[in-house]
């Protein structure tokens, strides 16, 4: 009997701020999304800018989250995409603080299904982001909220 090929799970570009959250809760959207991630239901998008924010602020605030990060790192099959380059990051960056502009250009150049974010107030609220970029930007309730939609209608199709 053949097998038949299995679809490409979504993907999902996650601020560093969806990490953190993931990586220093035992439960919440966040790890939610980390623990879909690592079963391979979806696929993480990073760019070394977000996993060395994400490194950095653990080592600040969260030290005793650091071995969780570093065993989700190995555990799940990251997509990186590489930083992007500074002039792409400086037109982000007249719409949004400089410290987001990176996320927003790297999404960008990656066309995740969803860029996934914490930052309501600089990410979400201001449509014009998304408008501009072309990106679905969701916080991780949002998405599991989606997920979960997809899922109910999928098996109601299938009866």
């Amino acid at each position: 009997m053949d097998n038949p090929r299995q679809p490409e799970p979504p993907r999902f570009f996650l601020d560093s701020s969806v990490i953190i959250a993931g990586v220093a809760s035992h439960k919440g959207a966040s790890r939610g999304l980390l623990t879909l991630a690592e079963i391979g239901i979806i696929r993480v998008i990073v760019s070394p800018f977000a996993v060395n924010e994400t490194e950095r602020n653990l080592r600040w605030k969260l030290p005793d989250a650091l071995p969780y990060f570093r065993k989700i790192q190995e555990a799940i099959n990251w997509e990186s995409v590489a930083d992007p380059a500074q002039a792409d990051v400086h037109v982000w960056a007249s719409l949004v603080p400089l410290k987001d502009a990176p996320i927003i250009a790297a999404a960008v150049i990656a066309k995740p299904h969803r860029l996934v974010t914490l930052d309501v107030k600089h990410l979400i609220e201001p449509t014009e982001v998304a408008e501009r970029s072309g990106l679905a930007i969701r916080t991780p309730a949002q998405v599991l909220t989606e997920i979960r939609q997809y899922i109910a209608e999928g098996f109601a199709r299938k009866g």
